[in-house]
């Protein structure tokens, strides 16, 4: 996997949800809302960037 896209209406991400997703490497979010992070989601995605 290198790039998730965020759907509209989802409104958090669990902890270490994808943690050691090594290859992840953009994470779209296609709407306002804000969407909370759990710790360490993005665990070991070294690469990971957001795009709005």
């Amino acid at each position: 996997m290198t790039s998730i896209n965020i759907p509209e209406g989802l409104t958090s991400i669990g902890k270490e949800a994808f943690w050691g997703c090594y290859n992840l490497e953009i994470v779209i979010d296609n709407y306002e809302n804000n969407v909370k992070v759990g710790w360490n989601a993005f665990e070991n995605c070294k690469s990971v960037k957001w795009l709005k």
